[in-house]
């Protein structure tokens, strides 16, 4: 009979430790893990510098930003500083060289990668040079010309009349060159050709003309005054 009791207490106590562990490990199982999630992005074309912010839960969690497979953003203020609804970046400068196309994605609680943007375009607008001169008046074989604007540095030829004819100097905001040798007066178009994303050999009229007057030798103009 104290054999069977025994039995039975060991069995009981046994039957305890193993319900009390698995209502252990249920309860391990149930611990609510928050999970961040992504509602809302405001545009998917943004330009370098620009703030893309997001919007969702527990946005805090948040630790990294990705910009496709090459760059990425730490998030590097103090999670409990953060707001727990949105998510401000700037689109990282002086990386993207030309329009491109890439997933913009995040990293949360350090290990989970949600994806919020399957093809985010990052615009580069094409650099477009602009004149500030317009041309007038007459000048003479040899005088020097000046052409004022802004990214005037991307151009690469300079024409009178479609021709190219030599540059003095140049840099972002002037270009200068000597007006050409001519046999009669002449009135000339300048026009400037550039490269830039868009292509090469863009064309930009510089507004007005120019007359390019022939210089009399002293001896024919003598001859002239008679």
């Amino acid at each position: 009979m104290k054999k069977r009791n025994y039995i039975a207490t060991i069995t009981l106590t046994v039957t305890l430790c193993l319900t009390y562990l698995l209502s252990g490990c249920t309860r391990d199982n149930d611990i609510d893990i928050p999970q961040a999630s992504v509602n809302m992005m405001e545009t998917t074309t943004v330009q370098p510098g620009e703030a893309i912010t997001l919007t969702g839960e527990n946005m805090h969690l948040i630790s990294k930003v990705y910009f496709g497979n090459d760059i990425t953003i730490d998030i590097k203020t103090p999670q409990t500083d953060r707001d727990h609804q949105s998510l401000t970046v700037y689109v990282p400068t002086e990386v993207f060289e030309e329009t491109k196309v890439v997933p913009l994605a995040v990293l949360y609680n350090s290990v989970h990668h949600l994806v919020v943007c399957e093809e985010l375009t990052v615009y580069i607008a094409p650099v477009i040079p602009t004149t500030s001169t317009t041309l007038s008046g007459e000048v003479e074989p040899g005088d020097i010309i000046t052409i004022t604007g802004t990214d005037l540095n991307i151009v690469t030829t300079l024409q009178a009349n479609e021709e190219s004819i030599t540059m003095e100097s140049k840099n972002a905001t002037e270009i200068t060159f000597k007006a050409p040798e001519v046999n009669m007066d002449t009135e000339f178009t300048i026009t400037l050709i550039y490269d830039n994303s868009l292509g090469n050999d863009q064309k930009l009229v510089v507004p007005g003309k120019i007359t390019v007057k022939k210089v009399i030798p002293p001896s024919e103009n003598a001859y002239y005054q008679k």
